[in-house]
């Protein structure tokens, strides 16, 4: 055999052993590439199902924060109709009676303490509307 083709068949061989191993890192390079870009729509998926959770939460909360305060005002108009009924009983109890009715006494204490368990109700809802609307900013 001849060495000069021996040599061009070494040459050949050595060629298509570069052109495999280019190829190879190339290839392997495409994967790295294609696996970091399903990692990174993955990470994505993941972030937009959970502002879409937070949204719904959020939500459910306004809801939530709506109803109650639909009933706390329910319960303020409540109040206000059985303060001006005591007040009323009040001013027609005779002034001249020598011990005031405990019953009467009575009410007007639980008048007091629901009156300030509503407006502390109102309190509760207003901060939990201020966190809401810093949690949505």
């Amino acid at each position: 055999m001849n060495p000069w083709a021996i040599l061009a068949a070494l040459g050949v061989v050595a060629g298509a052993f570069g052109a495999g191993a280019y190829t190879h890192k190339r290839y392997a390079d495409g994967e790295a590439a294609k696996a970091a870009i399903l990692a990174s729509e993955q990470a994505r998926k993941v972030e937009r199902e959970n502002a879409i959770a937070s949204i719904r939460k959020l939500d459910n909360f306004a809801a939530t924060q709506a109803e109650n305060e639909r009933r706390s005002a329910a319960v303020r108009s409540d109040l206000e109709r059985l303060r001006n009924s005591a007040a009323a009983i009040a001013a027609a109890a005779p002034a001249s009676a020598c011990e005031p009715d405990p019953r009467l006494a009575g009410v007007l204490e639980l008048l007091q303490e629901g009156s300030g368990l509503v407006e502390e109700g109102r309190r509760h809802v207003d901060d939990l509307r201020a966190k809401r609307d810093a949690l949505s900013r």
